[in-house]
């Protein structure tokens, strides 16, 4: 069937005046309701258009059609019983042994209504079609922004783990290929927080994630591998750095300062890097339990590093997040910068970086036997108290006060009646992407 574009004429012109309007009223009933009308009726001409008719469709007003509607935000809306229907038709037909052209036909459809973890992966990339392969990329690294049935966080861990095994695979298998770097430089915008939240190992997934971040510093050329020389034995205090992207108020530095003011200054020398100074009040507070505070130079990783190695550190500890993103921080973290480097609760997960030596945490965060098997580094458990928090420094004026009846209650009116407000109460706030289904 070929496509007659006239008859695209209707969904692209309502687009550019529905979109536009949606941003204002996102609740608007009837707004709604047309968007999800054309989303059904774009995703069905998908499915019927010729896989020789896909390149030219796409190019054309049914594919400036598709991207109005995948980027205005209605594609995380709940299902109705209609449009699970026809989720479950989509993924139904992706047919068995399709060619990565035969593929993108269903992924073009179910891509308007899922995540990509809920649909096959065309695990061939390299078979992907030029013309969709940059947004199909965007697509498969876009992290899903809510998980919306019990056990998805398992599948979406699972989807994650053959990603990065077929993108691992993938560049090391053509380490000069242009197309694969640029699949290494779009893996950099991948967030990996929505995976936290199981039991599984993740040992494997970020020694991979490690491999490919390091694949891509080769094309920096990054020095990964250094070789310290002999400590000096007249150094009498152990030279402790620790490294973070800035030193304001946020969960991290907190956690940092908590652990810092329990260190004996006549043990440790100790120096704080940062990639930014922002001169607020809680960093000149940092500067006072430090001997040196150092701002590193921008560039490329191999400036800050080198200022880093000047210092001959015994000891770098990481105090930033390294397992969220592909941060500066985290590209820095991949390198040998002292002769022992140490991650600890700042990230929640292994680092799955070589020259990571250790991960710090307590006996009581690790409760079941056989925990070192999550890790890539060598896990070390203290036994003394380990998750505090310096918050007695947080001086930041209160933002409101959230009443017992608007507790989880969104725009849309979903979530717990918890009936009539009792005024304030205790509470503790924690990220929203730690708050599973199972917990509804």
């Amino acid at each position: 069937m070929k496509i007659d574009q006239a008859t695209l004429e209707y969904p692209f012109k309502a687009l550019l005046k529905l979109t536009t309007r949606y941003e204002w009223n996102g609740t608007d009933a009837a707004l709604c309701g047309a968007l999800l009308e054309i989303r059904r009726r774009i995703a069905r001409l998908w499915l019927s258009t010729p896989i020789e008719d896909l390149p030219s469709a796409y190019a054309g007003r049914l594919g400036e059609s598709h991207k109005l509607l995948y980027n205005c935000g209605i594609r995380n809306f709940p299902l109705d019983a209609d449009d699970a229907t026809l989720l479950a038709d989509i993924q139904r037909s992706f047919p068995l042994g399709a060619t990565p052209g035969e593929a993108v036909r269903p992924v073009l459809a179910g891509m308007l209504f899922a995540d990509a973890h809920e649909l096959p992966l065309i695990s061939e990339l390299d078979a992907v079609p030029e013309w969709f392969f940059k947004d199909y990329l965007g697509y498969l690294f876009k992290m899903s922004a809510l998980l919306k049935q019990p056990g998805e966080a398992g599948r979406y861990c699972d989807y994650m783990d053959k990603l990065l095994a077929v993108l691992h695979a993938g560049m090391m298998a053509n380490r000069g290929s242009k197309r694969w770097l640029k699949v290494a430089f779009d893996f950099q915008k991948l967030g990996l927080s929505q995976i936290y939240f199981n039991e599984k190992n993740l040992r494997a997934l970020y020694k991979r994630r490690a491999d490919i971040l390091e694949y891509l510093s080769h094309f920096h050329k990054f020095q990964i591998n250094y070789l310290f020389p002999r400590r000096d034995p007249g150094r009498k205090k152990i030279r402790l750095g620790l490294l973070a992207a800035h030193y304001v108020p946020q969960t991290e530095t907190y956690y940092t300062i908590a652990g810092l003011e329990g260190l004996d200054r006549e043990q440790f020398e100790i120096i704080l890097y940062a990639l930014v100074s922002r001169k607020h009040p809680l960093e000149e507070y940092c500067k006072t339990l430090c001997d040196e505070f150092v701002v590193l130079p921008h560039g490329d990783p191999s400036m800050p590093a080198a200022r880093i190695r000047v210092d001959d550190l015994d000891v770098l500890c990481i105090v930033s997040n390294i397992t969220y993103g592909t941060s500066d921080v985290a590209l820095l973290a991949l390198a040998r910068l002292a002769r022992v480097q140490v991650v600890q609760g700042a990230c929640p997960v292994t680092s799955g970086m070589r020259h990571v030596d250790y991960f710090l945490s307590a006996r009581w965060n690790e409760p079941e036997t056989g925990a070192e098997s999550h890790y890539a580094e060598k896990l070390f458990l203290m036994d003394e108290g380990f998750n505090y928090y310096a918050y007695q420094h947080d001086r930041d004026a209160r933002r409101g006060v959230l009443l017992r009846g608007e507790f989880l209650q969104d725009r849309a009116g979903i979530g717990p009646d918890l009936g009539e407000d009792h005024g304030a109460g205790p509470g503790q706030c924690v990220d929203s992407l730690s708050i599973q289904p199972e917990l509804g």
